[in-house]
C-alpha cells in the first residue's frame, strides 16, 4: 500500500502533455468605451458590414486573432480595416 501511495504522488506530480500547439491568445480592452465588445459572424460580416454583431463579448475576454482571407485578400469592413 505504501507502493501504491507513492507512485500516486508521483504521477500526480508530473506534468500533462497537451496535444494542443501553444496559441498567443489577446485579451480585449476597449478603453473609455462599452463594457461589451461587438463580435461577428464571418458571412453575417460580408453581407452587413459592422452594423450587425453575431453577439457581443465582455471586457477582459480573452480570444486567438485571427485574420479572415476571402478569395486572397483579408475581409474588412467599410474603411479597409481588416
Amino acid at each position: 500500500m505504501k507502493h501504491l501511495a507513492t507512485l500516486l504522488l508521483l504521477t500526480a506530480s508530473v506534468p500533462a502533455v497537451a496535444a494542443i500547439p501553444a496559441t498567443p491568445v489577446m485579451t480585449l480592452y476597449r478603453f473609455n468605451g462599452d463594457l461589451d465588445i461587438p463580435y461577428y459572424s464571418v458571412d453575417g460580416f460580408a453581407r452587413g458590414g459592422a452594423g450587425s454583431p453575431a453577439g457581443y463579448l465582455a471586457q477582459g475576454s480573452s480570444v486567438i486573432p485571427c485574420l479572415v482571407i476571402r478569395n486572397g485578400e483579408p475581409l474588412t469592413d467599410s474603411r479597409g480595416t481588416p
